[in-house]
């Protein structure tokens, strides 16, 4: 006997009532990196290189942060996951894509791994919709791909705030190869996600 399929509205109601419970402290955290990424856009333009090193620092430890406060209090939530992915896709892109064009970054390297968030926020966005149900999937392999793009746009705005430290340049010539990699391995997690999603519908 095949178990009945889940209603969608009991399930919308489960994350709102999740929704509900998440801790405010986690969000606030999260959501700064949404407030942040225009301020570092409008850093980047005025050549306030120091002040856009500094905003994208904080970014990449908020990522850490929301969830190890989520943690702490106990309070991990899917709401919460959502935005998180929501937030680190949101910067990213627009980072990656303005220091490419500002020629702070190898052109090739940054527009593979801006394209690959873009990618899978819409693809997200888009199954999410057909479903009707917010639908997020963060695999090991993206995880890679996440810590790798915040290093690889750190390293660039630390090469334009401290043109004079070495380590920077080296660094992202390093990193302008390991992070189109990992964005590889991101795209045969999802794919493999995806064909056993597919695997289990049809079957």
């Amino acid at each position: 006997m095949r178990n009945p399929e889940p209603n969608p509205l009991q399930f919308l109601e489960r994350i709102r009532k999740a929704q509900e419970r998440t801790p405010v402290l986690p969000g606030l955290i999260s959501w700064s990196r949404i407030v942040l990424a225009p301020l570092a856009v409008l850093a980047l333009i005025r050549g306030n290189y120091g002040m856009l090193f500094w905003m994208v620092v904080a970014a990449a430890v908020s990522d850490y942060a929301d969830g190890l406060v989520a943690r702490k209090l106990k309070k991990t939530s899917y709401p919460g996951k959502i935005l998180d992915f929501l937030a680190d896709k949101f910067f990213l892109s627009i980072l990656l894509v303005m220091l490419e064009r500002t020629g702070a970054m190898n052109s090739i390297s940054s527009m593979i791994t801006a394209w690959y968030h873009i990618g899978v926020l819409a693809a997200s966005a888009m199954l999410s919709w057909s479903v009707r149900l917010p639908v997020v999937a963060v695999p090991t392999s993206e995880k890679l791909v996440i810590v790798t793009s915040y290093s690889f746009v750190i390293v660039a705005c630390g090469v334009l705030a401290f043109p004079w430290k070495a380590v920077f340049t080296n660094l992202l010539w390093v990193l302008s190869i390991i992070t189109p990699v990992s964005v590889l391995f991101g795209v045969v997690a999802y794919f493999r996600i995806s064909r056993r999603v597919l695997s289990r519908f049809l079957s």
